[in-house]
C-alpha cells in the first residue's frame, strides 16, 4: 500500500505537526548523498523516483517504535537514517518514510570509571569526544570525519584508523537498544536486564552484535532501527581542551609535540604488481608497533583517503580528485 493521508495524519498526532514532513522540497532534500559533490541527487532509477514521500523526526525510542508500529498498520515502507553519509540512508522506491532522528542527540551517559558511554543517533564524534577528553578518555575516529554519527558508524561496521589501542570497530561496540521492525524494543547485552547499565556487552544478558553487522557491513536499518548504543572509550594522553587558532576551513587545533608524532611511511614499490609486498611489510610493521606499544592510529591507507587527508574543504577535495 503507498503512503497514505490517513498515515500521514497519524504521524502528526503522535510526532505533532512540526515534526512531519511532507513538503515535496523537504523530502528532496533527504534524496541527497552528503558525501557526494554538491547538486548530486539520487536520479530516477528503473522509473522511480527516490524522494521520499515523508520524514519523520522522533525524538525518542517510544517515538520511534510509533512509527514503526504505524508502518506496520498502514503498510508503507520506512528507512532508518543517520547522518546521511551512506547510500543505505536512502529510499529504494516510491511511497517510503524516512526517519530522521535528529532530534535524539543527547550523550546519555559519560562513565569515566568504566571507560564507556551511552549515545543517542545524532551524537557524532566531535561531540563525543570532546566530551571525553575532558575527563582523560577518547573514541576512535572514522576516516568519515568527526562529523559521522557515533551510533551509525559503530553499528554498521565502525571502520576508522586501526591501532593496537582501539582494535576494530566491533571492539567499540558494546550493548544497544534497537526497535525491531514490528515494532518491538530488544536490548543487547547488560541493559537487557537493566536499563540503567550499559558498560558490560557480553553479559548478564544476550550478546546480539552480530544481528547488527550480519556480513561485512550489516543490515544498515533493514532489521530495524537502533536509538541507543553505549561504546567503549580509551584512554587520553592529550590535553582536555584542545588550543585552536585560525578559522574554518583555515583553523588549526595542534597535537603537543611531546606526546604525538604524524608519519607517513612508503614503501619503495613502485608497480601495481609489487602491491602485495608493500601490504605484507606493512602488516609486518604495525605488528612492530603493536609489540612495542606506540601508535594511537596505525593504518594503511588507500590513494582516495590521501587526497582527503590533504584537503581543507569538500571542494578541495573533488579538485584533487579530478
Amino acid at each position: 500500500m503507498a503512503f497514505s493521508q490517513i498515515a500521514l495524519k497519524a504521524l502528526q498526532d503522535v510526532l505533532g505537526a512540526e515534526n512531519v514532513a511532507d513538503d515535496e522540497i523537504v523530502c528532496q532534500s533527504y534524496s541527497r548523498v552528503n558525501w557526494l559533490p554538491s547538486g548530486f541527487l539520487q536520479r530516477e532509477r528503473l522509473g522511480t523516483n527516490m524522494r521520499p514521500a515523508c520524514v519523520v523526526m522522533p525524538g525518542s525510542t517510544e517515538e520511534v517504535q510509533a512509527i514503526i508500529k504505524i508502518a506496520n498498520r498502514y503498510r508503507f515502507p520506512f528507512i532508518p537514517r543517520g547522518s546521511g553519509y551512506t547510500f543505505q540512508a536512502f529510499p529504494a522506491g516510491a511511497g517510503y518514510v524516512v526517519i530522521d532522528p535528529k532530534r535524539m542527540d543527547r550523550i546519555i551517559q559519560l562513565d569515566g570509571k568504566n571507560m564507556c558511554a551511552v549515545v543517542e543517533p545524532y551524537v557524532c564524534f566531535a561531540e563525543l569526544q570532546t566530551e571525553a577528553m575532558k575527563v582523560g578518555l577518547t573514541c576512535p575516529t572514522p576516516l568519515a570525519g568527526a562529523q559521522v554519527s557515533v551510533l551509525a558508524n559503530y553499528s554498521w561496521h565502525g571502520a576508522y584508523g586501526n591501532s593496537w589501542i582501539s582494535g576494530v570497530g566491533a571492539h567499540n561496540l558494546l550493548a544497544y537498544e534497537i526497535v525491531l521492525p514490528d515494532g518491538e524494543i530488544m536490548r543487547s547485552g547488560a541493559p537487557s536486564l537493566d536499563k540503567e547499565e550499559w558498560f558490560w556487552n557480553d553479559g548478564p544478558g544476550p550478546d546480539l552484535r552480530g544481528l547488527l553487522r550480519g556480513g561485512q557491513f550489516g543490515h544498515a536499518g533493514g532489521l530495524g532501527m537502533v536509538t541507543k548504543i553505549s561504546c567503549r572509550l580509551l584512554p587520553w594522553a592529550g590535553p582536555t581542551v584542545f588550543p585552536t587558532h585560525g578559522v574554518s576551513v583555515e583553523k588549526r587545533a595542534p597535537l603537543p609535540q611531546d606526546k604525538f608524532r604524524w608519519y607517513m611511511v612508503r614503501f619503495p614499490f613502485d608497480y601495481p604488481e609489487e602491491e602485495e609486498k608493500e601490504l605484507v611489510q606493512s602488516a609486518e610493521l604495525f605488528y612492530e608497533m603493536g609489540k612495542a606499544e606506540i601508535a594511537v592510529v596505525a593504518t594503511h591507507l588507500a590513494q582516495q583517503f590521501l587526497y582527503t587527508y590533504s584537503s581543507e574543504s569538500k571542494k578541495d577535495l573533488f579538485d584533487n580528485i579530478d
